[in-house]
């Protein structure tokens, strides 16, 4: 699953795109958190739409303009059992993490 995300990624952010970034926020390790932009498109969004990135709840009110999308998008993936939804039981990544 992972491998395919990170496929997905790579040509949804291919070499000499234009890359933005939103800054949304920082998380606990001090890491930025924010949104994705290449060539124009809200990457964040096109990975939840099909199944190869969840949303993380904690950081929604960080991201007023695109909360609420995000969010639908990840039911809808998650409805069609797109991707890391297509499997029997999924391990949300921040428990898969917790856990080893």
């Amino acid at each position: 699953m992972g491998a395919n995300a990170t496929d997905r990624l790579r040509q949804l952010t291919p070499q000499n795109s234009t890359i933005q970034f939103r800054e949304a926020d920082t998380d606990r390790y001090g890491r930025t958190v924010a949104e994705v932009y290449a060539n124009g498109q809200n990457v964040n969004l096109q990975m939840v739409q099909e199944g190869h990135a969840v949303v993380h709840t904690q950081f929604l009110n960080s991201c007023p303009e695109t909360g609420s999308a995000l969010q639908a998008a990840e039911a809808e993936a998650q409805q069609q059992e797109l991707n890391f939804w297509d499997q029997p039981n999924p391990l949300m990544p921040w428990d898969y993490r917790r856990s080893n």
